[in-house]
């Protein structure tokens, strides 16, 4: 069973590939129409470290909503359904006419960090519920 630590670890690693993986998509996106950019090892370093820290943050925000008392303590924050909803409210977000850049990357890595500890918590014996409530 996964516990804070491996949580907190499995999401700053999920954190910091989404940063880099996102980084590299708009690097490489920019790079089509402008064929003489630069890479940029600062922005990329930030990247990383956003990443790894947006990934730990929301990695062991479930448990933080949903502290875990007892065994039988997964609601509606560690089930299926609000994986979905999370899914769709994240797509939403950064399909929509919002032009920060940022806080779109943002949504996605909280998303990523947030799905690593609902990955972790369905490879224990009692798995998600489908619905939490």
């Amino acid at each position: 069973m996964a516990n804070f630590k491996k949580h907190l670890e499995v999401g700053a690693i999920v954190g910091a590939i989404s940063g880099i993986a996102l980084f590299l998509w708009h690097y490489f996106r920019e790079r089509k129409r402008n064929p003489s950019l630069r890479f940029n090892w600062s922005k990329f370093l930030q990247a990383i470290l956003a990443g790894c820290s947006m990934g730990a943050i929301m990695s062991v925000a479930a448990d933080k909503i949903e502290p875990s008392t007892n065994p039988n303590h997964r609601g509606f924050f560690h089930s299926y359904t609000y994986w979905i909803l999370s899914f769709v409210a994240t797509y939403h977000f950064c399909c929509g006419r919002n032009p920060n850049i940022i806080l779109k990357n943002l949504a996605i890595i909280g998303f990523t960090g947030y799905s690593s500890h609902l990955a972790l918590d369905m490879l224990t014996p009692k798995s998600l519920p489908l619905l939490g409530v």
